[in-house]
């Protein structure tokens, strides 16, 4: 996931807002870690913190994930090179779990730190199994099921309860000299909480639908939504939004930058192409009419 990749290249690089960075750089914070009262570094929160080695040692990794002396989150996330000793499918799959704790640590920390709770290492290791999980079988899902059965059977999904769901389009006429995008987020019993639309002008489609997610982002992150799922069915931008923008065209970079950087305020905050289907409701097909 770009956002995760993300942010380990953040933890390797020290660039995390934490006690000892935010120090360095003359901001007057507590350098003290919250759980154990030493400084807190990248290393300390990720792996050498007890609180950390418990969620570590509890998770199924199990003696895959030790760690010999102190190392560095840098050094650390470089030997997980050695886990390709263990076939290609397995390497992938241990080195996304790693990820997904490593996240899921950060975000306990960030609780801590603002206030809002004390997660419980048990509670840590279950969220990151979760999602784990759920993310290699969307992508196993992904890789047995064919685009045309896609397009047969796609409908419109809802999210679990927590989540909003924003579809996201954009519509262009050439011969008209018309353009619009629109969006719509929905909860979980699929009840919009936000519908726009916007005759705004652009000539390339996938301009378009860039602006459309950008756009969507800012009416969710305005609204207070913590945990959303964008879905467009342009599929090249949503494979170079979860690229992290670095192979995306000169024409949309700048926008991809924006909805990357966007992201980064909610606590969860996925991108899937979905086929044009069921979930499109009909004001966004005629935005061009």
């Amino acid at each position: 996931m770009p956002k995760i990749q993300r942010f380990l290249w953040r933890a390797c690089a020290s660039g995390l807002a934490i006690g000892d960075a935010l120090n360095r750089r003359n901001i007057n914070v507590d350098p003290l870690c919250g759980h154990c009262g030493e400084c807190e570094t990248t290393s300390h929160i990720l792996l050498g913190c007890a609180y950390a080695k418990v969620v570590w040692f509890g998770c199924p990794l199990g003696s895959i994930s030790s760690m010999n002396g102190n190392p560095s989150i840098s050094d650390w996330i470089y030997g997980w090179k050695s886990f390709s000793n263990q076939g290609k499918k397995e390497a992938r799959s241990l080195i996304t779990l790693c990820s997904f704790v490593c996240w899921f640590l950060w975000l306990s920390r960030i609780d801590l730190v603002f206030g809002r709770r004390l997660w419980h290492p048990s509670e840590i290791i279950s969220a990151a199994v979760k999602a784990f999980q759920e993310f290699m079988d969307v992508q196993s899902i992904a890789a047995t099921i064919s685009p045309t059965t896609l397009i047969l059977t796609q409908r419109w999904i809802a999210p679990s309860a927590d989540f909003i769901k924003c579809n996201c389009d954009a519509s262009l006429s050439l011969d008209l000299c018309r353009s619009g995008i629109g969006f719509i987020c929905r909860d979980h019993r699929g009840m919009p909480l936000i519908v726009v639309s916007d005759p705004i002008s652009f000539s390339d489609v996938m301009v378009g639908e860039a602006h459309a997610i950008r756009m969507a982002l800012l009416e969710m992150i305005k609204t207070g939504f913590a945990q959303v799922m964008v879905e467009s069915d342009n599929i090249n931008l949503i494979t170079h939004i979860q690229d992290g923008g670095g192979t995306s065209p000169l024409l949309i970079r700048v926008i991809i930058d924006d909805i990357i950087h966007l992201s980064s305020f909610f606590v969860c905050c996925s991108f899937t192409y979905i086929p044009r289907g069921a979930w499109l409701t009909p004001w966004l097909g005629k935005l061009c009419r």
